[in-house]
């Protein structure tokens, strides 16, 4: 099966604690990667972001599915692995402070699930691989109202 990796860096101007602070908000995850429509999320007792459902829109068609954290180090990194019923892969941030703000450090990996997915990989990895670096910095700006 074909698979594609993608990232992009940018600096907020939210501190590495506000950033960290922001990821566990579903709804910042909710503008990377084309993932919509964040809802029931669920968080641990100390308040990681856990799990998540969303609505991903890929070459006009809208699917279902679920964000589950795999692997966090507070206030340095966090990875989702993201699964609907075409296409999987991960999302991972990595916060590396400078002086009062932080670099976030984004990469995508995605791989399709399906034969309907696989023949349209090719358009949905230049959509994504295309709005990815926008996105991020996007979420940068944004990240210290978040």
């Amino acid at each position: 099966m074909p698979s594609a990796r993608f990232s992009h860096q940018a600096t907020t101007s939210a501190d590495v604690d506000e950033a960290w602070a922001a990821l566990q908000r579903p709804d910042t995850w909710g503008q990377l990667a084309g993932v919509q429509d964040v809802s029931r999320p669920s968080h641990s007792a100390d308040g990681l972001l856990e799990q998540f459902l969303f609505v991903v829109a890929v070459a006009g068609q809208r699917y279902s599915g679920t964000a589950t954290t795999v692997r966090h180090t507070p206030l340095e990194e966090m990875a989702l692995n993201i699964r609907s019923s075409e296409l999987e892969g991960t999302i991972t941030v990595v916060l590396a402070p400078i002086d009062a703000s932080t670099e976030l450090r984004v990469s995508l990996e995605l791989a399709p699930k399906g034969l309907l997915s696989t023949m349209f990989f090719p358009a949905i990895t230049q959509a994504v691989g295309g709005g990815l670096g926008r996105q991020v910095d996007s979420l940068a700006a944004r990240m210290p109202d978040l």
